[in-house]
């Protein structure tokens, strides 16, 4: 069987996730798998279980959640 998976994205924790209104912080979250590439583009990669953002790139570690 071969699973078809997006490229994960290492998450720099630079960008907040989801948008935060009037102190409310509304934020979606998808569960996927992803195919992640720790070592480098040129070494075997693995299929893993992340997290996105709906419409974005899965990123490991997840989203960032964080209120200002």
């Amino acid at each position: 069987m071969t699973i078809v998976a997006d490229r994960v994205r290492p998450n720099d924790n630079r960008r907040l996730a989801g948008v935060l209104r009037d102190k409310q912080l509304t934020l979606g979250i998808e569960a996927r798998l992803a195919e992640w590439h720790p070592d480098g583009d040129a070494a075997p990669g693995a299929i893993v279980p992340s997290f996105a953002e709906p419409g974005r790139v899965a990123e490991i570690p997840g989203p960032l959640v964080r209120t200002q």
